[in-house]
């Protein structure tokens, strides 16, 4: 046996990704082990690797394979434990002994510990101190297994998103929880092995109930084309997955190794054919995989900064991170040009120090407007370099100064609009949004359509608070273009993904005006484009997201009507969605939205009279939102989302008899209120929310001196400044008639005035 080169081909074929091992299959005998181990004891469980094992098992017998049964009742092999995986590495070695191809498709945990490479069965212990591993079994086992076959496949769909519960590991470091890379020596047989992703990256496990991006890739190639070489075909899966995953700022490149020439066979295992394209498509991906080595060191960059900048880029929401990930590493290419100096720059940008990178923007950026030696747009671009930098690390106001700065220059570019609008947006400056998205919508035709949607509807959104009508006008006037532009590029999700919006948006409005019958329609359009996305790409998670904001929305809308018990089917159906989501990606827009979902079903409970399960909801709604508040005390969305709540949780237990409860419930909704409106004085809806907080903190515990005089303080200051809406002005007079009576009040344990 060789037992050294079966464990290098096992370990470079982990690093590729996770790709089925498949034997040739020519008209002779093709066996074939499909595993696929998920529930694990002391690993993080997997959503996905019994579907796809099964789904891959399935497919090979439909196709002539005899794939093992591990229990009898089923193709595959499941859920396996050491022995279980050792008795059915037996069992396949004694069915791939003189076979004509052997293959071996693994889903699971994967990763090197010291021992080697290792597949983890479900009772693995893996200590993160010296990475040994108990109960775990080598790759080479594998290998060895198949080794009397004729010609061997082995697909790894492995080295998965990070293995260790929470709990665990917290100071193992950076290491990447993959396969380990090996020297491989020449096979005396042909061998063909695929994996998910190469060494030294993990591999996304997809949305539960979905496929992982590389099995479904590999699923749609076989399906569409059974009869393209086994080799060829898999060059395909890669391409799919490389621009599937790019797309999400996620790198994952699948690796292929070939030892003693591909098997001579593919899926159907008779007539099989050549890809007429594969030349070019070897190529292609050569390409590509250059490009996501550059890609993947600028998300590492962006990773650094947000660090630097004192945020964990999971508590970054996806749309926020989206930016991010593209403005910087536009930054980034742009010092690629600038030889050993910008060189040193990436390196320190890696190590989440931005000075020298700026120093080098800066020069450029603090050029004199009419320079001949320098450029406008070259100003404009190192002004958006800047400003980009400044946002991933936290410095907002810096940001937007130099955002302005490069609007200055550039003024036809509708993506630097919406970047500075963006930034407005997430300063909570409506106005000066407002103004950015109209600039861009003036240069829209010079952008991808997509853009000119979203400049529309952001436009709009500035409105939302204070102008309803302009909204609505703005919202459909966004769907009637996104409509219009759909006609000549008929798959750009971007522009669907602007129809759902905005339908919701419309149904929103509607529903504000008591038109609960026209906001549901709008509701079920936009839930019906978002269904229609979902099923042509399960695993991405913004189409989901979007299907469980329509339930949300309808669920809104039915409450509004008085349907509560429908209301509240609807509003289960989106935390479902929501909670699966947020625990399968851990990343904040869908921990916010399973936070919302349960404040949502606390409302219900609470219109129904149960107000224990209405509190419980709440607190399920804190308790979310209380790692994204830690990780990140600066964002304004997470601390107004829980300030919001924390009210709302104090109202219920005041309306329960237990105001004591409610106090520090109102004491914390006051201090994050607090900090809101000292970043921008300028937000009336922050101002608001104190004002609310600091009537509560006066009426709980009475007479309430201090807040009643901080609370008349303040709408009179939010009066003064034009913040306040025209409804609210009673408070004013109602805020110092109770004051007014406060202060005629005896302190607790004081004595009565006369």
């Amino acid at each position: 046996m060789r037992k050294t080169g079966w464990a290098y081909l096992l370990a470079i074929a982990c690093l590729a990704g996770s790709l089925p091992a498949i034997a040739p299959a020519a008209a002779g005998s093709r066996v074939a082990l499909v595993i696929g181990n998920a529930a694990y004891d002391n690993l993080s469980p997997l959503g996905n690797p019994v579907a796809d094992a099964s789904r891959m098992a399935d497919m090979l017998a439909a196709n002539g394979f005899d794939v093992m049964s591990c229990d009898g009742a089923r193709r595959g092999c499941f859920d396996l434990s050491r022995s279980d995986l050792l008795d059915a590495l037996d069992e396949f070695r004694d069915k791939a002994e003189g076979a004509d191809l052997a293959l071996a498709f693994y889903a699971g945990h994967g990763m090197q510990t010291d021992s080697g490479n290792v597949i983890a069965p479900t009772d693995i212990e893996l200590d993160c101190a010296d990475w040994k591993a108990k109960r775990a079994v080598l790759l080479d086992d594998v290998l060895e297994a198949m080794d009397g076959a004729k010609e061997k496949i082995v697909i790894l769909d492995a080295c998965r998103n990070d293995p260790f519960r929470a709990r665990q590991c917290v100071n193992r470091g950076v290491r990447p929880l993959s396969f380990g890379s090996f020297a491989v020596p020449q096979s005396t047989s042909r061998f063909l092995l695929v994996s998910s992703t190469q060494n030294g990256q993990v591999a996304q496990d997809g949305l539960p109930g979905a496929h992982s991006p590389f099995a479904e890739s590999l699923f749609s190639a076989m399906e569409a084309q059974p009869a393209i070489a086994f080799d060829q075909l898999f060059n395909k899966v890669a391409k799919n997955v490389i621009e599937k995953t790019a797309s999400r700022n996620f790198t994952q490149v699948p690796e292929m190794l070939v030892r003693g020439g591909a098997p001579e066979t593919c899926l159907a295992g008779s007539g099989c054919g050549m890809d007429p394209y594969a030349t070019a498509l070897r190529a292609e991906i050569e390409t590509l995989k250059a490009q996501t080595v550059r890609n993947q060191q600028y998300e590492d960059i962006v990773v650094a900064l947000l660090r630097s900048g004192g945020l964990d880029p999971k508590t970054v929401g996806a749309e926020q991170k989206e930016q991010f990930f593209r403005t910087v590493m536009a930054a980034a290419r742009a010092l690629e040009a600038k030889g050993a100096e910008g060189q040193m720059a990436l390196a320190a940008m890696a190590r989440g120090q931005s000075t020298e990178a700026e120093n080098i923007f800066a020069r450029e950026a603090a050029a004199p407007m009419n320079n001949p030696n320098v450029p406008p747009g070259d100003i404009a671009r190192s002004s958006r370099n800047l400003a980009a930098l400044a946002r991933v690390q936290g410095r907002i106001d810096e940001a937007l100064r130099l955002y302005r700065q490069a609007t200055m220059y550039l003024t036809d570019d509708p993506a630097l609009w919406i970047d500075y609008a963006e930034t407005a947006m997430a300063f909570g400056d409506y106005d000066l949004a407002r103004a950015a998205y109209e600039a861009g919508m003036r240069a829209s035709g010079k952008g991808p359509p997509a853009d000119q949607v979203w400049l529309t509807e952001g436009h709009a959104d500035t409105f939302w608070s204070t102008d309803p009508d302009m909204a609505l006008a703005g919202y459909l006037e966004a769907n009637q273009l996104a409509r219009r532009l759909l006609v000549g590029h008929p798959d750009d999700s971007g522009l669907k993904r602007g129809l759902i919006v905005t339908h919701y948006n419309m149904g929103h409005i509607a529903m504000d005006r008591g038109q609960t019958d026209v906001a549901l329609a709008e509701f079920r359009k936009g839930l019906a484009i978002a269904e229609e996305l979902a099923s042509a790409d399960r695993s991405d998670a913004r189409w989901q997201y979007d299907i469980g904001r329509g339930h949300e929305r309808i669920g809104r809308a039915l409450e509004a009507a008085g349907d509560l018990a429908g209301a509240q089917q609807a509003y289960l159906r989106k935390q479902a969605i929501a909670s699966r989501l947020a625990d399968a990606t851990q990343e904040a827009t869908y921990i916010r939205d399973a936070a919302l979902a349960e404040e949502f079903l606390a409302g219900i409970a609470r219109r129904q009279g149960d107000l224990a399960t209405a509190e419980l909801r709440y607190e399920g709604s804190v308790a979310r939102m209380a790692s994204l508040r830690a990780a990140a005390p600066d964002n304004p969305d997470f601390q107004r989302f829980a300030s919001v709540t924390l009210l709302a949780l104090g109202d219920l237990r005041v309306e329960f008899g237990k105001a004591d409860a409610a106090w520090p419930n109102y004491l914390e909704a006051a201090a994050l209120s607090e900090r809101l409106v000292a970043l921008n004085p300028r937000n009336g809806q922050w101002g608001w929310d104190l004002f609310r907080a600091y009537q509560r903190l006066a009426s709980t515990r009475p007479p309430g001196v201090e807040y009643h005089t901080k609370a008349l303080a303040l709408i009179e200051r939010l009066k003064a400044d034009g913040l306040l809406e025209p409804g609210n002005e009673k408070w004013i007079a109602i805020t110092r008639k109770r004051l007014e009576m406060a202060q005629g009040m005896p302190a607790e344990g004081a004595p009565a005035r006369n």
